[in-house]
């Protein structure tokens, strides 16, 4: 969606293809669309800090360390997590 309002994306996924447990056809697939619209993907991506330079941009730090940080203007850090909805009524 970030990517279609102009703003330069870039995907750091930690496993080795984006859409774990997804056909590996559709994955495939995705990936290459992904690219084609101009978002780049950096994947086996384990980010290990963010931290705030003083320039108010962010450097992302990876594991393995050899990786050089990525310097952002903004980060959207989605880590997966299944959420705490238990006894809020919500239809399952």
């Amino acid at each position: 969606i970030l990517n279609g309002l102009g703003a330069h994306v870039t995907l750091c996924y930690r496993g080795e293809q984006v859409l774990r447990g997804f056909d590996d056809d559709v994955r495939t697939h995705l990936f290459e669309e992904m690219v084609k619209k101009g978002i780049t993907v950096l994947l086996q991506q384990d980010v290990v800090h963010i931290d705030k330079r003083n320039d108010a941009s962010l450097s992302v730090a990876f594991n393995p360390t050899q990786n050089t940080p990525l310097v952002v203007d903004t980060v959207l850090y989605a880590t997966g997590r299944v959420p705490n909805t238990q006894g809020l009524g919500l239809v399952e």
